[in-house]
């Protein structure tokens, strides 16, 4: 496959991913969150891993890694990691939706994201449902340069945290960075 459709998408539509999908000429689609600017080179290389699910690497101005927007790292099969590795990525559990190609019919057989409930972790917790049905990797060659990394309310990050099963390590970081973030 060699072909994605763009799809820009906010907080504000999000929770309308499948209006957005659902009409792309292509198989795939490159969901990219409005506020990110991909790389000259980043859908090629997400290519590289079609069907995907592949999901770009989300950096700053300086071009630094974007820590609490790259998901989190599956680390429970050993040979997933060594065969990623070889192929240049990293299998994930989840991620924050910034940069992601996908096939349309996957997204569309999911619910989607739900802002509502879980406010700026709902691209989380859709990917971690995205990724339990297909596997999905992160690919440090695709870069996506974004703006700002929010933090949600503690709330939501309950809420993503039991449905993403996120682990314990996660979610206290998270809930650190959550109520740090509210009190200045």
């Amino acid at each position: 496959m060699s072909e994605a459709t763009q799809v820009r998408f906010d907080a504000g539509t999000l929770g309308s991913l499948h209006e957005l999908v659902g009409d792309a000429p292509t198989p795939l689609v490159w969901l990219v969150d409005a506020g990110a600017t991909p790389s000259e080179d980043a859908l090629a290389a997400l290519l590289e891993h079609a069907p995907g699910p592949a999901a770009g690497l989300p950096v700053d101005a300086q071009g630094r890694p974007i820590k609490p927007l790259m998901g989190r790292v599956d680390e429970s099969d050993q040979d997933a990691i060594l065969d990623a590795a070889r192929r240049r990525c990293v299998p994930l559990r989840h991620i924050q939706l910034t940069s992601l190609l996908v096939e349309r019919e996957l997204v569309l057989e999911l619910a989607p994201p739900d802002p509502q409930r879980f406010g700026w972790y709902a691209g989380a917790e859709w990917s971690g449902r995205l990724f339990d049905r297909r596997k999905g990797v992160l690919v440090p060659a695709s870069r996506v340069r974004v703006g700002a990394c929010p933090a949600g309310s503690p709330a939501h990050v309950l809420r993503a945290a039991r449905s993403a099963r996120w682990r314990s390590g996660e979610t206290v970081r998270e809930l650190h960075r959550s109520v740090r973030s509210r009190l200045g």
